[in-house]
């Protein structure tokens, strides 16, 4: 493995450890112990890095910070500092680092070429330390706004990964004409590997921000949601009290409410099928031997599906209390849930709460050269409109980062259309494939779009000209300015290539937008 894909996955490794630490309601040394050990290691492969690409800008600086954050962290552990000199120090060292990745800024911005070539790795070495300090100023030293600029540092570093992964993309393409998300050209697996990364960071960039809050420390004023995005509806009577020396607690009863099985509700969007979640409270009653429920159900729109449910005691101490549940279908989502069954005045203290939830990786069909089978990116969208483009978003009720947004104002094609082609030809075993192609659509305004999904069976006649062999079209779709998942399946008839296509029939300024699109195979 290149000292490049050493650094990417370790960078991977800590933020994990530091979302576990983030699960705990107190800080960890087992799991602190861990992220100093991957950041050691990562302090190593980076002074090699930038040793091996004459990176001289960058010596005794980012390479040493590692160092300079373990040496704090065993201060603090042996008791030489208190945890407020430990502070300081860690602010200082954030500063330090923040110097560097504006040096790196300045790369980034004049020499694009460079910096993807040899920059970017130090860019991730350096924010992945950042999230680290930050992690141990939150856990270790009681800053709780240490989580938002944890939050912060990841959204940065998605931005920086897009442009990186967009110029890698646009510098791929081979004397073939083939980019990198072709199955045969050499950096296909360096592709993969890009798009796996850029989806782990999303992904714990929205367990990051779902969780914001959990502990109910942030002021009103802070851009942080409210009360750790939990909802009243169930319950007449809330507060944030500090319950204890500089102890947070959401204090919730059922004085004077119309419901016998009160309750408060977190609902999380967006986790997929086959997900695993986990639901983690740690609270107290001011009462002995309160009951109550934890609860995960999973709900469409005026539909129950499935759910688990547990009943648990609180007590008069501090307990944690934790359920589990496997996500069913890819159109619901998860409502997390906190009930109880009296009208007491007595408050239920709830003083941490967090919601964690596994990525799945798509099914992999038991076929030869599956591990190099073709899928949509957004890089590899294609338009026949007058407009396209990819945007960056960090959206508070999605993992995705990234959206591809397209109009056809200036009447360019009579029937504009974005879509991917899947090189599926080259390999024989191949052909025993069904194809099903899904996307969440929608557009900027409610303007009564509609479109249609289609599945074409191309053969590759030459010079980019194709005989259709085979289509399969979806009812027309009405677009409205939410986002809503939508599928084809292709039963194959021939062995082509394929081609997953959206197309609509007006000429509209008001984008036609698209995010997270996926191909599933199935063998016939």
């Amino acid at each position: 493995m290149d000292k490049d894909e050493i650094i990417t996955k370790l960078s991977g490794e800590i933020i994990g450890a530091v979302l576990e630490h983030n699960a705990k309601i107190k800080q960890t040394n087992e799991i602190s112990d861990r992220i100093r050990n991957y950041i050691n290691e990562l302090g190593d492969n980076i002074k090699t890095y930038i040793l091996e690409h004459s990176l001289n800008q960058y010596q005794g600086k980012i390479d040493w910070y590692h160092e300079e954050y373990s040496q704090i962290i065993i201060k603090h552990l042996e008791g030489i500092d208190a945890a407020d000199v430990t502070g300081r120090k860690l602010n200082e060292l954030i500063n330090k680092i923040g110097e560097v990745t504006r040096e790196i800024e300045q790369v980034f911005e004049e020499n694009m070429d460079f910096y993807t070539d040899h920059v970017h790795p130090v860019m991730v070495a350096a924010v992945t330390l950042q999230i680290a300090v930050y992690s141990e100023l939150s856990k270790r030293c009681g800053d709780y706004t240490g989580q938002l600029f944890i939050l912060r540092s990841m959204v940065y570093f998605l931005e920086k990964t897009k442009k990186f992964y967009e110029h890698k993309y646009a510098k791929s393409l081979d004397r073939n004409n083939n980019y990198m998300d072709h199955s045969l050209h050499p950096d296909f697996e360096t592709y993969k590997k890009l798009v796996n990364h850029r989806k782990e960071l999303e992904h714990q960039r929205y367990v990051q921000w779902i969780n914001l809050n959990g502990d109910f420390k942030f002021k009103a004023t802070d851009e942080a949601p409210a009360y750790g995005n939990f909802t009243f509806d169930r319950c007449p009577n809330y507060a944030i009290k500090e319950v204890e020396n500089k102890v947070n607690a959401l204090a919730v009863n059922n004085k004077d409410g119309r419901l016998d099985n009160p309750s408060i509700i977190k609902d999380v969007h967006d986790i997929p099928a086959r997900s695993s979640s986990t639901f983690t409270v740690t609270m107290k009653s001011t009462i002995p031997n309160r009951t109550l429920q934890l609860a995960i159900h999973e709900l469409t729109q005026g539909e129950y599906v499935n759910g688990a449910a547990e009943n648990k005691v609180a007590g008069e101490d501090w307990s944690e209390h934790s359920i589990k549940y496997e996500k069913q279908r890819d159109d619901t989502f998860l409502r997390f849930e906190i009930y109880w069954f009296d009208k007491a005045e007595d408050d239920l203290l709830i003083r941490h709460t967090y919601v964690d939830f596994t990525q799945v990786e798509p099914l992999v069909p038991d076929i030869k050269y599956a591990e190099i089978l073709p899928f949509p990116d957004y890089c590899s969208l294609r338009h026949r409109s007058t407009h396209k483009a990819v945007y960056f978003h960090a959206d508070p009720h999605y993992a995705s980062s990234l959206y591809c947004a397209a109009n056809d104002a200036e009447k360019t094609f009579a029937s504009p259309s974005v879509y991917f082609d899947l090189v599926m030809m080259w390999a024989s075993d191949w052909a025993r494939l069904d194809v099903t192609f899904e996307a969440y659509l929608k557009t900027r305004k409610d303007i009564g779009r509609e479109i249609h999904l289609c599945i074409h069976e191309l053969h590759p006649l030459g010079e980019g000209n194709y005989d259709i062999k085979n289509s399969v079209w979806s009812p027309a779709f009405r677009l409205t300015n939410d986002w809503k998942r939508y599928h084809l399946t292709c039963i194959r008839q021939h062995h082509t290539h394929i081609r997953c296509e959206i197309y609509w029939s007006d000429h509209d300024e008001v984008d036609m937008m698209l995010r997270d699109a996926r191909v599933h195979f199935t063998v016939k």
